[in-house]
């Protein structure tokens, strides 16, 4: 699949107007009715673009109403336990474990898209454990591959658990320009895993693929689990939505992998609480994620 790299160095013709000689001259009525047709269409054509297309100059930096998080982060089992994990990626597991790290470490940056696909699944599964405050809207960059996808970001946002810890860092903005400094641990981390044999050998010595996913020291996700082209021309509340009503191929990504996710944290933290990890759905998840060492 895919993948967002970091950048290098770790940085990441004017119309003619009308002439005299049209005045006063009997437009035909053939013509009135064709004009007509074609200004219904223009509007139809503009509405639908206003109607799913994301606002991404107008909400970008913009706290998500708590209202709006409530609704994300709430869905309900009956709707994400039919969807299973059909649709999710598998982790690789990291080898050896990492020692004394964090239940989720997240990096990634506001400009790359498939970070902005895999906040969609991960926010999902972290809220079945804990709460997020903070969360604002999001697009990715307007220039990177799936352009202005839209998702939320996780800079300045705080998420507290009972049960869980989780790091989630965007190292870079939305231009690419480094806004959040990796503790020693956080770099360390991608040293160690965010090489090959987990990205490919081809892949530039320095530069570290994101999003990084590290959930219980041995799962890892490296690039979106899904690709960010199911969000492709579809508005932030129109993915809301689908995922709220569990149809659909954007639901299917979003919260099969969301379950995936959720295995994962379950797997790591002792099955806390048992409301989530009973789950039939995420049992199943749990039975087939890769053995660890």
């Amino acid at each position: 699949m895919e993948k967002s790299g970091k950048k290098s160095g770790r940085k990441p013709g004017g119309s003619a107007s009308y002439k005299d000689k049209y005045r006063g001259f009997q437009v035909p009525l053939v013509a009135w009715v064709f004009a007509g047709i074609l200004v219904a269409v223009v509007v139809v054509i503009a509405f639908s673009a206003l109607s799913t297309s994301p606002t991404v100059s107008a909400d970008n930096g913009k706290p998500i109403p708590a209202s709006i998080v409530t609704e994300l982060t709430t869905i309900p089992a009956s709707t994400w336990n039919p969807v299973g994990i059909q649709q999710s990626t598998q982790p690789a597991v990291a080898r050896p474990m990492a020692l004394h790290a964090p239940t989720v470490l997240y990096i990634g940056g506001e400009y790359c898209p498939f970070c902005a696909a895999t906040r969609w699944a991960l926010t999902i599964a972290l809220s079945r454990f804990g709460s997020f405050s903070g969360l604002k809207y999001m697009h990715s960059s307007p220039t990177d591959v799936f352009p202005n996808t839209p998702t939320m970001s996780y800079r300045g946002a705080t998420y507290h658990s009972r049960y869980i810890s989780a790091q989630l860092v965007e190292e870079y903005n939305r231009q690419g320009v480094p806004v959040q400094r990796l503790t020693a641990y956080q770099a360390a981390m991608l040293k160690r895993y965010d090489v090959p044999p987990y990205v490919p050998a081809t892949t530039q010595a320095g530069t570290y693929p994101i999003p990084f996913i590290l959930i219980g020291g041995h799962y890892l996700w490296i690039s979106a689990p899904y690709s960010p082209g199911v969000l492709t021309g579809a508005s932030w509340s129109a993915i809301l939505g689908d995922v709220h009503s569990g149809q659909g191929a954007i639901a299917d990504a979003i919260l099969a992998n969301a379950n995936e996710f959720t295995a994962a944290i379950c797997r790591s933290d002792g099955n806390r609480p048992a409301s989530v990890c009973d789950q039939s759905s995420i049992s199943t998840a749990e039975s087939i994620l890769p053995g660890v060492p």
